[in-house]
């Protein structure tokens, strides 16, 4: 698929309430396990990279860690920020990872949390070892493309979303993406030797929920508001001869690296 990673990274600025809506929490186990393999604690510090509507940042603010959410979006921040008051550790910031300044080697975990596509990675993994702390950790996790897009083919609309969509991915089986990107990783020469997992679940959806969902995919999000209003009434068509809880089988990677 090309795209303009900029645009349609400051494109996700007007969808934060159909991304909370649509988008579900990351798996407790990939949670659990990034805390462990990490060995954050109440005296760590705590980077949540592209935060949107605090998903990943609350969650870990329960290790009593100070965390510091950033992202480029006013509707997104401002979930969050409702979401997250009971949590006095947390502060967010809107702010790109590029313009973020802090001090060197001041971190003990970087999350991105469906969050490095919109990002150069040469850029974050050089400045990510720049605000980790020696041992500290950055943790990537996100759910592929191919397993966002088989959603859609499961409920057989995959066509109406190519006929609509002219960024509508078609990826080929052959692409190892976590592969792809722990190589990378590793060939920066700033991280050491990665972990990868994979977590397999079950995702349920109810019909307005679904609509939200599309409505955050990067490949509608840059459709005009015409054409956008035009495949959402398709879709809400579609499932009039329809009537039930929609599930997925779902995927979600980690991989997580150590600075040198």
């Amino acid at each position: 698929m090309s795209f303009d990673r900029e645009k349609l990274g400051k494109s996700f600025k007007k969808v934060g309430v159909s991304y909370h809506l649509g988008r579900r929490d990351y798996p407790k186990k990939l949670i659990g396990d990034v805390i462990k393999i990490s060995g954050v604690n109440k005296d760590s510090l705590i980077l949540d990279v592209g935060c949107g509507t605090g998903k990943s940042t609350i969650p870990f603010a329960k290790t009593g860690s100070k965390i510091v959410g950033i992202d480029i979006s006013d509707s997104m921040l401002r979930i969050a920020k409702n979401l997250s008051v009971k949590h006095k550790n947390i502060v967010y910031k809107r702010v790109s990872f590029e313009e973020f300044i802090s001090l060197p080697n001041s971190f003990d975990l970087i999350l991105m949390g469906t969050a490095i596509h919109w990002l150069d990675p040469k850029m974050v993994y050089e400045k990510s070892s720049k605000l980790l702390r020696k041992g500290g950790s950055l943790a990537l996790f996100w759910e592929p493309i191919s397993s966002l897009c088989k959603k859609i083919r499961l409920l057989g609309m995959e066509e109406m979303f190519i006929k609509n969509c002219p960024n509508y991915p078609i990826i080929p089986a052959s692409v190892n993406y976590p592969n792809k990107r722990s190589q990378e990783v590793v060939k920066s020469k700033l991280f050491s030797s990665t972990i990868i997992k994979k977590y397999k679940f079950i995702q349920k959806y109810s019909q307005e929920e679904f609509i939200s969902l599309i409505n955050t995919y990067s490949w509608v999000i840059s459709l005009s508001k015409k054409d956008r209003d035009k495949l959402i009434l398709e879709v809400k068509e579609y499932f009039v001869k329809k009537d039930y809880i929609i599930k997925f089988p779902t995927e979600i990677y980690l991989i997580i690296a150590k600075r040198k």
